[in-house]
């Protein structure tokens, strides 16, 4: 429904469409609960100190909380669709709350579970960390250019759903193939890092020759050429130096497998 609703929004009313987006986020949520193990109210007063996060993740694991997500994320994406500037952002902050709470029981799973548990866990948090790095993407991309193209959102919706999906096979069937800190590392560590350092370059690239074009008129091709190299050669150490810094600290911190490895 989603991806319809991208070609063309007049083939599902929006109600249905809110309906089956409070679903998915109610069992998404819902369901990390009990992913490897159903938590307890004593795990999440272990893992989290914080008393006013604690109480709302111990309340969340009521039964009644079925009714009470789906009815907030329901009635908060069909009231702002009423009106438009609105429900693009409620849908996104929608999407994030959702995302933000799966991750916290996924994060109070992995410190109570068993070693030999916590591969399938890493497999299913690499896929909510891409998940939510390309939803970020696509967020930040739609609030600066006000629209995206139906092209790039049918891309992007297909990277994120396939990124979910796989993470989802991986954990259930083939958890011990891969080692996963390698994966979540060079995807979602580096590529946050990369892409980073490629918006604060681009940004700052743009509105320098930006500056010499209409303070100083200076526009000659070999000087924007000269600029962008000397862009290139300041931000390449500063890239460097961040993946050797989080390089370090990974090893550092690392987490030993039941196997003996450590990532």
């Amino acid at each position: 429904m989603q991806f319809l609703n991208i070609i063309n929004p007049s083939y599902i009313p929006i109600w249905i469409l809110m309906i089956s987006f409070a679903l998915a986020g109610t069992v998404f949520m819902k369901s990390l609960q009990i992913f490897p193990r159903a938590l307890t109210r004593d795990d999440i007063s272990q893992v989290f100190k914080w008393k006013i996060l604690s109480a709302y993740l111990k309340w969340s694991l009521k039964t009644y909380t079925w009714i009470v997500y789906a009815g907030v994320i329901f009635g908060a994406g069909y009231l702002s669709s009423f009106y438009k500037p609105v429900f693009g952002l409620t849908i996104a902050f929608l999407n994030i709350a959702i995302l933000i709470t799966g991750a916290l029981f996924l994060f109070a799973a992995y410190r109570r579970s068993t070693i030999s548990e916590r591969n399938k866990i890493l497999w299913l948090l690499w896929g909510i960390l891409t998940y939510s790095f390309l939803a970020i993407i696509g967020i930040t991309i739609q609030l600066f250019n006000n629209e995206s193209g139906t092209t790039f959102r049918l891309i992007l919706n297909t990277l994120m759903a396939a990124s979910l999906t796989g993470s989802m096979i991986m954990c259930l069937f083939f958890s011990d193939t891969f080692d996963t800190g390698i994966l979540i590392r060079r995807t979602i560590v580096d590529g946050s890092v990369f892409t980073i350092i490629i918006i604060l370059y681009n940004t700052i690239e743009h509105y320098f020759l930006h500056w010499l074009s209409e303070v100083l008129h200076l526009s000659d091709v070999l000087i924007s050429s000269f600029l962008s190299g000397i862009f290139v050669m300041i931000f390449s150490p500063v890239h460097h130096r961040m993946m050797n810094f989080l390089e370090r600290k990974i090893k550092k911190h690392g987490v030993q497998h039941a196997d003996g490895t450590q990532v």
